[in-house]
């Protein structure tokens, strides 16, 4: 029980919040991507320098579509992510 609390304050809370997401990680983690179970069984993760995009990939709307193409070329494809990795963070 000690390892389950860090402060003197809320120690019952503390408790049952920690034995609940214990009890629920393998089935928040199967519901994981790939590429956030392959970041998670790792012990110490990577200091990487590159972004990595994580999730799928979703269409990106007219407006922005529009807007790329008239202010870029050889675009090919254009597609927002929800969410990033910047240096292994």
């Amino acid at each position: 029980l000690l390892k389950l609390v860090s402060s003197s304050n809320g120690i019952p809370f503390q408790i049952l919040s920690r034995i609940l997401l214990r009890n629920n990680y393998h089935q928040l983690r199967s519901m994981a991507s790939e590429e956030v179970r392959k970041q998670c069984s790792q012990k110490m993760p990577d200091r990487e320098t590159e972004t990595r995009l994580l999730g799928k990939p979703q269409p990106a709307s007219q407006g922005v579509t529009d807007f790329v193409l008239e202010h870029l070329t050889g675009v090919d494809k254009i597609e927002e992510y929800h969410r990033v990795s910047v240096a292994g963070c």
